[in-house]
């Protein structure tokens, strides 16, 4: 047995009992087991040597300690991402929801971007993964996917108005405020994908938005007009203050 010392780039260390016939993926996998980092978004350096996921720990071993360190790299799932195979795709979005938001800016316009992917499944899969990777209002998320509400498809259009639920914050004023532009959208769906998010993140006391509803509930199409009674009834609810 040997200790394994390995150092993240904050300067925090863990150190594991490994055999010396143990790989560099088996540390990998225990890196992920003490700090949930995924296997493919580590990178261990032995000095300046990056090591091979199926380098064995003996092959590196001098005596002592074997000390290494471990940088973060999203330069894998990115290519993923943008492989156009769905399997790697999807595989890729596990393991940024997996990481959270350590991903960073990267992994945002990273997922952001399959955003106006061709594949539809794919689109839905970016909408879920920025919930998950992204706190709640944080800006570079919501103004990463704002840009994709100006996208000629109307599907994508729809997606990064779903997206928008999942990042903004309720009282975002910005971005309320494009999404009641778009409910002038040609498309009844990207009308309807934007009363659902309005409807969680409109406040109460905002009479522009509630009036700009309201004319939604004349539209000629009925699952708008529908979805509009619906955000109406949810901004109000939020109108109520609870009791005991």
């Amino acid at each position: 047995m040997v200790q394994v010392v390995v150092q993240n780039m904050a300067g925090v260390s863990i150190v594991l009992s490994l055999s010396l016939s143990k790989t560099v993926l088996d540390v990998k996998n225990a890196v992920t087991v003490e700090w949930g980092m995924p296997t493919r978004c580590q990178d261990l350096f032995h000095g300046n040597v990056r090591l091979k996921d199926g380098d064995v720990l003996g092959d590196h071993y001098k005596g002592g300690d074997i000390r290494l360190n471990l940088l973060l790299s999203l330069a894998g799932v990115c290519s993923d991402l943008e492989s156009g195979s769905r399997r790697r795709q999807w595989s890729a979005f596990d393991t940024l929801k997996a990481l959270g938001s350590r991903g960073g800016e990267t992994a945002v316009s990273a997922v952001s971007d399959r955003l106006r992917d061709v594949d539809a499944p794919i689109r839905l899969a970016a909408v879920e993964a920025l919930g998950s990777i992204v706190r709640r209002g944080d800006s570079f998320a919501v103004s990463a996917v704002l840009q994709h509400l100006e996208h000629v498809d109307a599907d994508v259009r729809r997606c990064a108005v779903d997206a928008l639920g999942q990042v903004a914050l309720r009282g975002d004023d910005a971005t309320v405020s494009r999404l009641v532009e778009l409910l002038e959208d040609d498309d009844p769906y990207v009308r309807e994908a934007c009363l659902n998010v309005l409807g969680g993140l409109a406040e109460a006391n905002d009479l522009h938005t509630s009036l700009a509803l309201s004319g939604s509930l004349n539209d000629e199409d009925p699952f708008v007009r529908g979805a509009a009674v619906k955000a109406l009834g949810r901004i109000a609810e939020c109108s109520v203050p609870d009791t005991l």
